[in-house]
């Protein structure tokens, strides 16, 4: 006979018993340890930004993907708007390509590329 249970039916079961088996003040100390550990702001090594707690991570990443869905569907969805970002980005690539400004453009992918390898 072989008994298989899923991984939510696991912790579930794991969580009541150990929340069953703690004191109100304990219980209350795990609450409090939990909240501070989500919302402390961890340091990342390898990156310049301002470090987030996993809250705030967590929920940037969920605005992302938000984000991006609703990116997708107008672009897909809305020929005026595709129309708009097809313009904005031809200009984009007109100003990078402007023989005027051509040697400042370079300069700056030199140093984000400079900068990018320094990090490592």
């Amino acid at each position: 006979m072989d008994i298989k249970l899923e991984t939510d039916t696991i912790k579930a079961i794991v969580s009541e018993a150990v929340m069953a088996s703690l004191t109100s003040e304990k219980r209350e100390a795990l609450i409090q340890n939990a909240l501070n550990y989500l919302l402390t702001q961890k340091k990342d090594g390898y990156s310049n930004h301002p470090p987030e707690s996993l809250l705030e991570s967590a929920f940037k990443q969920a605005l992302g993907t938000i984000a991006r869905e609703i990116s997708s569907e107008m672009l897909a969805n809305d020929t005026r708007v595709r129309e708009v970002v097809r313009k904005m980005i031809a200009d984009a690539v007109e100003k990078l390509l402007d023989p005027t400004t051509y040697s400042e453009t370079v300069e700056r992918i030199k140093n984000a590329i400079e900068q990018g390898l320094s990090r490592r």
